[in-house]
């Protein structure tokens, strides 16, 4: 079964998603931060106590929520491509909107059945590999989205109906995508999507040691990283659980 990968979608005018502008993730996040909090109108302060409380919470008028995210984008294995003009995809949805216009542009998030709908507030990239021509390969992306709105969509197998909002102190379980399922409870965390790709003791398998990443075993044992990290069920090539089993015999499967 395929891993489904995380989307980030802008929405036209009319909030529907421009799905001719959509950008899939190459590896699914380890994590998602979701924080919420309530809103009111404001207003002055009485001088009575009991009628204080009573306009406070009179004076709520709904709840807000934010989200961060952090998205790793590699073009290493295609020769001389400029990894920012992924990434450059996303700085475009960055502060405004149409040309012309102050607006910020909503975008929606979704990760299987979890959405988050909302503005880009900042994007932070770093960029930690270069090709020998000077061309950036690898950009890590921290996004931070907020004025956002959270729903689930109906999967088959159960789940939240569609469009059903997920309240303060709510709780669900969201699928990691492959291997396993991480809780999500309060801030939203899902754990590194992992399958071993072949049975213990079918075929040579390889363990994973503290402060290995997929790129230092691929590399090490000659072979692209990226086919590595497909047949084994890898999100995260930077962060592999210690003792996490690997096949690293994919030549013939790639």
């Amino acid at each position: 079964m395929a891993i489904e990968k995380a989307t980030l979608t802008p929405l036209d005018a009319n909030g529907k998603p421009d799905l001719s502008r959509q950008l899939k993730v190459q590896f699914n996040p380890e994590t998602l931060r979701i924080s919420r909090r309530r809103f009111g109108s404001g207003g002055a302060q009485s001088a009575n106590p009991d009628r204080a409380r009573q306009a406070s919470t009179q004076q709520i008028t709904g709840h807000g929520a934010t989200m961060s995210v952090e998205l790793l984008f590699d073009t290493s294995q295609e020769k001389d491509q400029d990894v920012m003009k992924i990434t450059g995809q996303i700085a475009a949805l960055v502060g405004s909107g149409e040309a012309g216009s102050t607006a910020a542009t909503r975008v929606r998030f979704q990760w299987g059945s979890f959405i988050f709908t909302g503005v880009i507030e900042s994007m932070d990239e770093t960029i930690d590999l270069f090709s020998e021509s000077g061309f950036p390969l690898r950009s890590t992306v921290t996004l931070s989205l907020t004025e956002g709105q959270i729903t689930s969509e109906a999967r088959g197998g159960g789940g939240l109906g569609a469009g059903a909002g997920l309240g303060l102190g709510a709780s669900a379980g969201v699928s990691a995508g492959v291997g396993f399922s991480a809780g999500i409870s309060a801030g939203v965390s899902a754990g590194v999507g992992f399958s071993a790709g072949a049975a213990v003791g079918t075929q040579p398998l390889t363990l994973a040691q503290a402060g290995d990443t997929l790129q230092s075993l691929a590399g090490r044992a000659g072979l692209d990283w990226k086919a590595v990290a497909a047949a084994n069920g890898v999100e995260n090539p930077r962060r592999l659980p210690t003792g996490a089993v690997l096949n690293l015999n994919v030549k013939a499967s790639t």
